[in-house]
C-alpha cells in the first residue's frame, strides 16, 4: 500500500524486499527520464476490480501519451475496447 489508497500488486517477485527494491529503482529511473524531457507513456488495463470510474480518473490526468484497453466500452479516443477478452471467472465487475 502507497499510504491509505493506492495498493499496488508486485506479482513477479519472490519478496517484499525485492519489489521494495524494484519499485525505488523504476522511481528513480523515471525521475531521471522527466529531468531528460523523455515522454512517458502510461497504460491501464480495466481488470482487477477496475470499473468506469478508474477509466474516468485515468483519462483525467494530465498526461499525454495515455491508453486504456478493457473489455468495457468508454468514450475516450485512446481506448480500446475488446469485449472478447471477457472473463467474468476472474473479474468481479461484471
Amino acid at each position: 500500500m502507497l499510504g491509505d489508497s493506492i495498493e499496488i500488486h508486485f506479482v513477479h517477485y519472490s519478496s517484499e524486499n525485492e519489489a521494495f527494491n524494484k519499485w525505488n529503482s523504476r522511481v528513480d529511473r523515471l525521475r531521471r527520464d522527466m529531468a531528460d524531457n523523455i515522454p512517458l507513456f502510461l497504460k491501464f488495463c480495466d481488470r482487477d476490480g477496475s470499473d468506469i470510474d478508474h477509466l474516468k480518473r485515468f483519462h483525467a490526468l494530465p498526461f499525454e501519451n495515455k491508453i486504456s484497453i478493457g473489455v468495457n466500452s468508454f468514450n475516450a479516443k485512446n481506448h480500446l475496447c475488446q469485449p472478447n477478452m471477457k472473463d467474468t471467472k476472474e473479474l468481479s465487475i461484471y
